[in-house]
């Protein structure tokens, strides 16, 4: 493996990192264990891409992503007590969801 490919963030990778369960009738889609997590999207990531925030009205909460350099990424819920639900995704689940909560569209 050359040393570019070691730095890569990639849904593997930061599956091994924290104990992750998957998330019921959502295929490659996976949930902190823990509940809610004073830990910052940016410390669960090694990527070197941003959190981005999306709008979107389909929950109530701020969302923060990253994509991780294989298409995969992570996708946080900031709930009103400033903690978070982190939720790991495949590439394949992390398109599906983002189209959910944007309807196609990121609002960045």
């Amino acid at each position: 493996m050359s040393e570019k490919e070691e730095e890569l963030t990639t849904f593997e990778k930061a599956l091994k990192t924290s104990d992750w369960k998957p998330i019921r009738n959502c295929p490659g889609r996976f949930q902190l264990i823990g509940g809610r997590s004073v830990i910052p999207i940016e410390k669960l990531s090694e990527s070197k891409n941003p959190a981005v925030e999306i709008l979107t009205e389909i929950v109530p909460d701020k969302v923060l992503t990253i994509e991780f350099e294989d298409g995969g990424g992570l996708i946080s819920y900031v709930k009103d007590d400033g903690k978070f639900i982190h939720t790991l995704s495949t590439k394949e689940g992390f398109a599906r969801k983002i189209n959910h909560l944007t309807g196609g569209i990121i609002k960045k």
